[in-house]
């Protein structure tokens, strides 16, 4: 699964109280695709000992991926010589830290109720798509650049992002 598909995943994850995969594969980025059908994000029921998100709980956890999302393409972008590369790998480790931090945040929550979820899906999987399109374009180009030599943002680029 291409990073850019895991985190799309992972942003409606975070929301739906799923996990998302978490592998990379050794191909190269493949043109933007929806990675699941927003119909197959449909949350689990929720558990009996945790309380369900509200929808304003889910609302600023996707708020919270969206900007995430952001950030990672804004490093990717920056990147036009090692030194840059080496620069938003680092970047790309606070960033993961970040998302491992808003994931355990919904450790002790059920999902939202399942009209919250497909609302929340409906507001928020299309800007996901356009950033994670725009992602992949900015990584292919690196991969074409082969990181401008930096091993750390491959590193990050790879299974060391999610």
């Amino acid at each position: 699964m291409q990073l850019t598909s895991i985190l799309t995943i992972g942003a409606m994850a975070i929301a739906g109280g799923v996990m998302a995969q978490d592998t990379v594969p050794a191909t190269p980025v493949q043109p933007a695709q929806p990675a699941v059908p927003a119909a197959e994000l449909t949350p689990a029921q929720p558990a009996a000992d945790k309380p369900q998100a509200t929808r304003e709980q889910a609302d600023s956890l996707m708020k919270s991926m969206v900007s995430l999302l952001n950030e990672v393409n804004a490093a990717v972008s920056s990147v036009t010589d090692k030194a840059s590369a080496d620069a938003a790998a680092v970047k790309l480790k606070e960033i993961k830290a970040k998302m491992e931090e808003l994931q355990k945040s919904t450790e002790n929550m059920a999902p939202p109720s399942p009209a919250d979820m497909e609302a929340l899906q409906q507001q928020y999987l299309p800007e996901i798509m356009k950033v994670s399109s725009e992602l992949q374009k900015n990584v292919q180009a690196l991969q074409e650049k082969k990181f401008y030599g930096s091993e750390e943002l491959e590193t990050a680029l790879g299974a060391g992002m999610m």
